[in-house]
């Protein structure tokens, strides 16, 4: 069940139930809450005490699409800062099938599994992304698009005793843990940050989102340029501004080396060069 069918049962459900009988519910979930999901439990409710329209209400009728997009995005956000925060985690187990190396040398292969259900809520946002597109909600699509970019998910079991650095969204596609291709994610969520945000924000955002991550080389370029000749002048701006980024970031030519890059690989688009000169190229 995804998200989305999940809170509407949930919706319905809580509808037909007495206050008495909530309050039973909330006391056993928090019976059984494991200990380091406490602290986020609490302040979950405090969230909610504060502020009646949090995630849980049941929707108004009246919304529109873009309004219960972004409804469904601040519910979908509350849970991968859970999971941010370490308090939602998958398991793992050494895969003995599976064995490269011998000694010191071995190479293990992990089987996650994943028990506090955040494969579909990652799934979900992703979901949501197309959604931003389609309704052309791309400021609200950055935001989540960055969120998922910076997704850390902390691992219990024999992977965090042989490793324990946390998983990173492009490490979960690569473990086939989420739907989809990461190319296809990276695609779309570069398309909503670059265009959910003014050209003065664009590198520094890009390159918080992007920099560590593996392929970080996935064709800017298709969503920069593709053809389109009214667009050179942003592009080169946007490419200057970021080679300025990388600059401030200790990568030494970092402007002139990334201008130079697209030059490169775009010998016969005079207007494009011509545009990349007036910033500096």
């Amino acid at each position: 069940m995804n998200l989305a069918k999940f809170l509407k049962y949930v919706d319905d459900a809580v509808s037909e139930m007495t206050g008495e009988q909530i309050t039973a519910f909330v006391h056993e979930i928090a019976r059984t809450l494991p200990e380091r999901q406490r602290n986020h439990f609490i302040e979950t409710l405090k969230s909610v005490k504060k502020n009646k329209n949090a995630a849980g209400d049941k929707p108004d009728s009246s919304m529109d699409a873009l309004e219960l997009l972004r409804r469904d995005i601040a519910q979908v956000t509350k849970f991968l800062n859970a999971v941010n925060d370490g308090d939602l985690r998958l398991d793992s187990e050494i895969d003995y099938q599976y064995n490269n190396g011998w000694g010191w040398d071995v190479d293990y292969k992990f089987l996650f599994s994943d028990p506090e259900d955040i494969q579909p809520i990652i799934n979900e946002a992703i979901e949501l992304l197309h959604r931003c597109i389609d309704l052309e909600a791309y400021p609200e699509g950055a935001e989540l698009a960055g969120i998922l970019f910076r997704l850390t998910v902390e691992v219990e079991g024999d992977y965090e005793d042989y490793d324990g650095t946390p998983l990173q969204i492009d490490d979960l596609f690569n473990e086939d843990l989420l739907d989809g291709t990461y190319d296809d994610f990276v695609h779309e969520a570069l398309y909503l940050i670059y265009t959910g945000n003014s050209l003065p924000e664009r590198p520094a955002f890009l390159y918080n989102c992007i920099s560590g991550l593996q392929y970080v080389d996935t064709k800017l370029e298709n969503i920069l340029l593709a053809n389109r000749r009214n667009y050179y002048s942003e592009c080169a701006a946007f490419i200057a501004a970021y080679g300025e980024v990388l600059e401030s970031q200790g990568v030494p030519h970092g402007k002139t080396g990334t201008m130079e890059s697209y030059r490169a690989k775009y010998p016969r688009r005079s207007s494009f060069i011509s545009a990349l000169r007036s910033y500096g190229m």
